[in-house]
């Protein structure tokens, strides 16, 4: 398997097992397996755990954040000086709500994979 595709398929591997088992639950060997990799591919390609949930959470949070950007500059070009309360909060708050049903069509859970992250003490260390 080539390294990139070995990404693509570990990454997708680990979006599945943490929405189902939770990121501390989800065995990095499960994850592995799941994906098809050889044993040490997560340390080799992520450095680890917080490595590949981050990874996980970045596949999911750029384009949300893409989004946000989209919907603020274009509040902003409507709004001219003040942008109105409404489409401010229109434009942070859409881009959480638009892709919940296609990441739950992804599979059971993964739209809680946000959730959880943000609220976890790991995730208040920065990572």
């Amino acid at each position: 398997m080539a390294a990139a595709g070995t990404v693509e398929s570990l990454i997708e591997a680990a979006e599945g097992l943490f929405a189902e088992r939770g990121f501390e639950a989800a065995s990095l060997r499960a994850v592995m397996r799941s994906a098809g990799s050889d044993p040490g591919s997560i340390h080799y390609h992520f450095r680890g755990r917080e490595g590949l949930a981050t990874a996980v959470l970045r596949r999911i949070l750029v384009p949300l954040n893409q989004r946000r950007l989209e919907l603020l500059i274009a509040a902003e070009r409507q709004g001219g000086q003040t942008i109105p309360l409404h489409r401010l909060i229109d434009a942070i708050v859409r881009p959480d709500i638009e892709p919940a049903r296609e990441l739950q069509q992804r599979g059971s859970g993964r739209a809680g994979l946000l959730g959880s992250r943000r609220s976890s003490p790991v995730n208040q260390r920065g990572s």
